[in-house]
C-alpha cells in the first residue's frame, strides 16, 4: 500500500497541474462562446483537491487512519464536482473517475486496518528490550544517540555528579544561542512562506477572474475576428428590372483563379446560406443594415459560429465596422456564440452601419482560422431592402 500510496500521490499532483492549464482554456472558451457553461470553474476545483489529496498520500505514505481519512474525503469530493458538473469535456471525466478510484483505495486502506499494521508494527519496535551502553556514558554517546529509550536509559545510568556536569554544558552551549536568536525563528520564516504563497494564489485568482471578465466582454461587443478576403470581387452592373425586388439579389463574384462565389456553400466543417436582409437603425441614428445566414455544423464536436466562421460587409472599398442596435425586434444580438450540436443548422444575424444608402453592400462569409481561402458571398442593394419600423425613429 505503501508503493500505491507514493505513485498515486505523484500521478494526482502532475495530472492537477494539466487539469490547472486545461481549466484556463476551458475558461476562455466559455466565455468568449457565451454557453453558460462553467467548465472552467469545476476544472479548477477538481484539480485542487487532486493536488491535495496526492500530497496528503505522499506524507501519510507510511500508514496513517488520519491520513487515510483525510485521501477519502478530498478524491471523494473531487469526482463528484468532476462528475456532476453539467457540460464538461470528457477529459475532466476521466480525471474525476481517478479521484474516486483514489477515495475508494484510501477508504480500503481503511478497512483493511493497514494503519492498524504499521503502528502495530512501530509499538513491537519500541517495546523491544534496550541493550545497555558498553563501558561509561559520556555527553557525545547522550547526544548522538537516536533511539530515545537508549538515549534516557543512559541519563537514568548517569551519577548524580555526572548528569549536573553535563547539564551545565548543555546549558552554557544551547541558552546563549537561543537567547541571541530571539523568538523561534523557524516558526517566523514558515509563517513569512505561508503568507507569500497565499498572497500569489489570491494574485493569480483575482488575475485570471479579470482575463475571464475582459475576454467574455469582449467576445459580446463584437462579432468576432475579420478575415482577409480571398480575392476581390468584381463590380456587375445590377439585373435589369423594371420593378423593385422584395428580396435581395445574388450576383456572383468573377475572379480571375477562382471559381464565381455565390450565397450558399461548404465553408470547411460547415454549409452556410446567406438568406436576407433589411435595414434599421443603429443607437446613434445611423441607417444599418441587418444580414440574416444560417449554417449547418457538419463537424464531429458541438461548436459555434464565432469560432468556424468569420464574416465582413463592404462598401466598396470601405469595410463596414458593427453595428450597435436597441429596441428591434427583428434583430437579435449574440446569435454567432451559439453552441450547435453536430448536425444542426442555426440562424445567425450581423448588423452593420452603412457609409451611405446606394452603394451595394457586399457580405462575405470565410474560414476562421484555417489555411483555406474559400468564402460564400451575397450582394444587398439598400435602395431595393425593406426598411424595418425602429421603436427609436417612432416613440409612440
Amino acid at each position: 500500500m505503501k508503493i500505491w500510496k507514493i505513485g498515486s500521490g505523484a500521478l494526482s499532483v502532475g495530472l492537477s497541474i494539466v487539469l490547472i492549464f486545461q481549466s484556463f482554456f476551458s475558461g476562455v472558451w466559455d466565455a468568449l462562446a457565451e454557453n453558460g457553461q462553467f467548465s472552467g470553474a469545476a476544472g479548477l476545483a477538481v484539480a485542487l483537491l487532486l493536488a491535495a489529496g496526492g500530497i496528503v498520500s505522499i506524507a501519510t505514505c507510511g500508514g496513517s487512519r488520519g491520513g487515510d481519512i483525510a485521501m477519502a474525503i478530498l478524491f471523494g469530493i473531487g469526482g463528484v464536482v468532476g462528475l456532476a458538473a453539467p457540460g464538461e469535456p470528457t477529459s475532466l471525466r476521466v480525471w474525476a473517475v481517478w479521484s474516486l478510484a483514489c477515495a475508494i483505495a484510501a477508504m480500503a486502506d481503511i478497512g483493511t486496518g493497514g494503519c492498524d499494521r504499521a503502528q502495530d508494527e512501530a509499538f513491537r519496535k519500541w517495546a523491544a528490550p534496550v541493550k545497555p551502553m558498553q563501558g561509561p556514558v559520556t555527553l557525545n554517546d547522550v547526544l548522538s544517540e537516536r533511539d530515545p529509550r537508549v538515549r534516557n536509559a543512559a541519563v537514568d545510568a548517569l551519577p548524580e555528579r555526572e548528569a549536573k556536569h553535563y547539564l551545565k554544558q548543555l546549558l552554557n552551549v544551547f541558552v546563549p544561542r537561543q537567547q541571541e536568536s530571539g523568538p523561534d525563528d523557524g516558526l517566523v520564516k514558515t509563517l513569512i512562506a505561508v503568507l507569500a504563497v497565499l498572497g500569489v494564489f489570491i494574485l493569480t485568482v483575482v488575475a485570471l477572474g479579470i482575463m475571464f471578465s475582459v475576454l467574455g466582454g469582449a467576445g459580446q461587443n463584437g462579432p468576432g475576428p475579420v478575415a482577409a478576403t480571398a480575392s476581390p470581387i468584381a463590380t456587375l452592373p445590377p439585373p435589369e428590372s423594371p420593378s423593385p425586388l422584395p428580396s435581395p439579389t445574388v450576383e456572383p463574384t468573377a475572379a480571375p483563379s477562382t471559381p464565381p462565389a455565390s450565397g450558399a456553400g461548404t465553408l470547411g466543417d460547415c454549409y452556410v446560406e446567406i438568406k436576407t436582409a433589411f435595414l434599421t437603425q443603429d443607437i446613434e441614428g445611423k441607417t444599418a443594415i441587418v444580414i440574416t445566414y444560417e449554417w449547418t455544423n457538419n463537424g464531429p464536436e458541438t461548436t459555434s459560429a464565432l469560432a468556424e466562421l468569420t464574416w465582413t460587409a463592404r462598401q466598396g472599398s470601405a469595410q463596414l465596422v458593427s453595428a450597435a442596435i436597441s429596441r428591434e425586434p427583428r434583430y437579435e444580438p449574440g446569435t454567432s456564440g451559439h453552441s450547435v450540436r453536430p448536425g444542426v443548422t442555426s440562424e445567425v444575424q450581423c448588423a452593420f452601419t452603412l457609409e451611405n444608402d446606394t452603394s451595394t453592400v457586399v457580405f462575405e462569409l470565410g474560414v476562421f482560422g484555417g489555411a483555406s481561402r474559400e468564402t460564400v458571398s451575397m450582394r444587398f442593394s439598400p435602395d431595393r431592402l425593406t426598411r424595418a419600423q425602429n421603436p427609436v425613429d417612432n416613440p409612440q
